[in-house]
């Protein structure tokens, strides 16, 4: 039992949310660790290029205007736009005016980029489930990803918009 377990498994007087997100702070530095060194040794992307590529790659014309994209990934207006500025100056993707609103801009992929969004999904997809299915049969992932999604409908529906 690593160290953080201990003082888990010992704090029976605790709330159990706090526990709970205890865990979850251990799993999610665990996962995110593996996952993250196992996407850049074979892509040489970081999770926040693949966060971005991939998000792009399962729209429907693999492309979104820079709101969709921001909304989608719940991250602040100056990540979004500090992340795109790198990813384009290495041609991942190209950034251009969205001809309906002049204010907006259409993310688009490069092939260079498309190419190696694909090849994100596929290390991401291996990585996540050596992690998971190791600890979890599949009936505990689908309960697992079931309580999941209530947690981020609640969130969600109680989020302050993003500006």
């Amino acid at each position: 039992m690593s160290t953080i377990g201990a003082i888990l498994a010992s704090m029976d007087r605790c709330d159990a949310a706090i526990i709970a997100w205890s865990r979850l702070q251990v799993v999610y530095g665990h996962l995110a660790g593996q996952i993250n060194r196992a996407l850049y040794r074979e892509t040489g992307l970081s999770d926040a290029d693949a966060a971005v590529l991939i998000a792009l790659l399962e729209t429907p014309n693999e492309s979104l205007h820079s709101f969709e994209l921001r909304c989608g990934l719940a991250w602040e207006k100056s990540r979004l736009s500090h992340q795109l500025r790198r990813m384009e100056a290495r041609g991942l993707i190209e950034r251009t005016t969205c001809p309906e609103d002049n204010r907006s801009s259409l993310i688009r992929m490069t092939p260079e980029g498309f190419e190696l969004a694909e090849r994100a999904r596929t290390v991401l997809g291996r990585a996540i489930r050596t992690s998971l299915e190791g600890a979890l049969d599949g009936d505990q992932l689908a309960e697992l990803e079931t309580m999941l999604a209530a947690v981020v409908a609640h969130l969600d529906s109680h989020a302050e918009p993003l500006s």
